[in-house]
């Protein structure tokens, strides 16, 4: 579920229902998955907003204390207001990623589809000034990442940056511009892009014979279905060719060792690459 609607991202397009992973299957899980020793988990949506969730703070903390290194999530800052800045700040995030246009409320507008502008800006704003302040913040990367249609250095010299972000910024703080962009294949055209934006649809560089590391990474989604890859989905296909099973009916050690996630990986290897 997202209250975005940005131009580079297949969720408009995405006609599933909306749904919300609840506590139980989250703690279960990430239960689960720190047995197998894993270290580091991420609680991000494919296609999202992970605030839009009134309980995103609560399920943070409740799987903080089943014990990670890392625990990472995105977020568009709309919405930090209704849970307060510093309460995300310790709620046992390590590493917090803010994704949003370059500064500016018009180009705002134009890529992110919504009137939200002022309270990012603000709620950003308070963002970095208490990352900065507080001692008992859990997070300690605050990642701002421009999806953008200009370089870093440009985004950086926008006015509202200057006057609202860059007083605030300490060691901690990370900034990127992002201008190139995946089509969701298909979904998403250059028509959708803003001038400066790139899109990628693979085929200027050719097919991987690797496959990426994502595809060795599971994902829980929200109707607790059990894919490979957290980063790209086919929003018009029938099925999804990265989905191993379901929570209900397999273990994330049975999903990660099947023979469909293998054979997934090995296409990749032969040549013989899945439609998405």
């Amino acid at each position: 579920t997202c209250n975005a609607d940005c131009v580079f991202c297949a969720y408009r397009h995405d006609k599933r229902e909306k749904t919300l992973l609840g506590l139980d299957a989250i703690t279960r899980m990430a239960t689960e998955f720190k047995r197998l020793g894993g270290r580091k988990i991420g609680l991000s949506p494919t296609l999202g907003e992970t605030f839009v969730d009134r309980e995103a703070v609560r399920k943070i903390q409740a799987v903080d204390r089943i014990g990670f290194d890392s625990i990472h999530t995105y977020s568009n800052a709309s919405l930090m207001h209704k849970f307060g800045v510093e309460n995300v700040l310790r709620s046992g995030l390590t590493e917090l990623r803010i994704s949003l246009p370059p500064m500016d409320e018009a180009l705002y507008t134009r890529m992110y589809q919504n009137k939200n502008y002022t309270k990012v800006r603000g709620n950003l704003r308070d963002l970095v000034i208490a990352f900065g302040k507080m001692t008992d913040k859990t997070v300690q990367n605050l990642h701002i990442e421009f999806r953008a249609d200009r370089p870093l250095d440009a985004c950086r010299e926008l006015p509202d940056f200057k006057e609202y972000i860059e007083p605030h910024l300490g060691p901690g703080v990370h900034l990127s511009a992002m201008t190139s962009f995946d089509s969701w294949d298909g979904a998403v055209t250059q028509a959708d892009m803003l001038p400066g934006m790139t899109l990628l649809d693979g085929t200027t560089k050719g097919a991987k014979r690797v496959p990426c590391g994502r595809m060795f990474i599971l994902q829980v989604r929200s109707d607790g279905t059990i894919r490979q890859c957290g980063c790209r989905v086919d929003t018009a296909a029938p099925k999804d060719e990265l989905v191993i099973g379901h929570m209900d009916d397999m273990s994330l050690d049975e999903a990660f060792r099947s023979k469909k996630a293998r054979a997934n990986i090995a296409s990749f290897m032969r040549g013989e690459h899945l439609q998405i």
